[in-house]
C-alpha cells in the first residue's frame, strides 16, 4: 500500500518517471501475493502515468490488462474504472468512436452499481469528447445532465467546478460565449473559494471576452492568468496565455487578427474515474 501511496503523491508532484517505478514495484507485489484487486487499481495507475508520459501505446496495454484482472474476478466497479480510463486514452488519439464506446461501457457498469457520483462524472467526460468530435449539441446535452446528476448525487464542489469550466469551453465552441462566460464566472468563484487552481479558467474567460468583442477585459483576465500560470510552472498554460495576450495586444494596436478558437486545453477535464 505504501508502494503505491508513494505512486500517487509522485504523480501529483508531475514526477511522472518515479511514479512509475513505483506503480511497476507494486504491481509485482501485488501480483506475487495473489491481490488481484490492488495488481488492478496499480496497473490503472500505471496506464494514467504513461497516458501523462504520452506513451499511448505502453497505456493502452496497462488499462487493457487492468480491464481483464478486474474481469477474472468479478471487479465491476473496476472494470467500470479502467473502462473509462480506456476511453480517455482513446480521446488522446482523436480515436473518438473507440473513446466513446469505452465511456458508454463504463457508464453502463456504473450504474448498475448504482454509484451516482461515478456516473455524472463519465456523463461529463462524454460531453467532451462529444465537443472534440465537433457534435455540440451532442455535447450540451450530455454536460447539462452530468451538472443536475452532480448536483443530485452531491458531487464535491472541487470536481464540479471542473465541469462547469468545460461547460464553458463546449458553449464558447458553439460561438455562445455570453453563456459560456456564465459557466466559467461559476467555475472561477467555486475554484478561488476552494484556493484551487484558476489559472485555466481565468484564460478561457479572457477569450470569451476577447471573442465577445471586449479586448481590454480578455487583457485583464490573461495578465491574471499569465503569472498563475508561471507559479505553477505550466509551461502549456503559460505559452497559450502568452499566444492570447499577443492576439489581444495585436487587437488594440489596429492589427487584423482572426478571432481564435477557444483554447480549452488550459480547462477541459477528462477525469470521472480515477484509480
Amino acid at each position: 500500500v505504501a508502494v503505491v501511496l508513494r505512486g500517487q503523491v509522485l504523480r501529483q508532484l508531475d514526477e511522472l518517471p518515479q511514479a512509475l517505478d513505483q506503480y511497476r514495484e507494486a504491481r509485482t507485489l501485488y501480483r506475487d501475493s495473489g491481490d488481484r484487486a490492488s495488481e488492478a487499481r496499480t496497473l490503472r495507475g500505471m496506464g494514467d502515468v504513461q497516458r501523462l508520459q504520452g506513451d499511448i501505446e505502453a497505456c493502452l496495454a496497462s488499462l487493457t490488462e487492468a480491464l481483464e484482472v478486474a474481469r477474472s474476478y468479478g471487479d465491476r466497479p473496476g472494470e467500470a474504472a479502467a473502462r473509462f480510463s480506456l476511453g480517455v486514452a482513446h480521446d488522446g488519439l482523436g480515436e473518438w468512436q473507440a473513446a466513446l464506446d469505452d465511456k458508454a461501457e463504463s457508464l453502463r457498469l456504473w450504474r448498475e452499481e448504482h454509484n451516482a457520483v461515478e456516473e455524472a462524472g463519465v456523463t461529463a467526460s462524454i460531453s467532451v469528447t462529444y465537443n472534440r468530435m465537433g457534435q455540440g449539441r451532442d455535447a450540451v446535452r450530455h454536460i447539462l445532465d452530468a451538472l443536475a446528476m452532480m448536483k443530485a448525487a452531491g458531487t464535491p464542489d472541487s470536481e464540479v467546478r471542473t465541469h462547469l469550466n468545460n461547460a464553458g469551453v463546449i458553449y464558447a465552441t458553439a460561438g455562445e460565449f455570453e453563456t459560456a462566460l456564465r459557466y466559467y464566472e461559476q467555475s472561477l468563484s467555486m475554484g478561488r473559494r476552494l484556493n484551487l487552481p484558476v489559472a485555466g479558467t481565468l484564460n478561457n474567460i479572457g477569450f470569451a471576452r476577447y471573442a465577445s468583442g471586449d479586448v481590454s477585459a480578455a487583457l485583464e483576465n490573461y495578465a491574471q492568468a499569465l503569472p498563475l500560470f508561471r507559479a505553477s510552472r505550466d509551461l502549456v498554460g503559460e505559452a497559450a496565455c502568452l499566444r492570447n495576450l499577443a492576439r489581444a495586444r495585436a487587437q488594440v494596436d489596429g492589427a487584423a487578427v482572426a478571432v481564435p478558437r477557444p483554447s480549452g486545453s488550459a480547462g477541459v477535464s477528462t477525469t470521472g474515474s480515477g484509480p
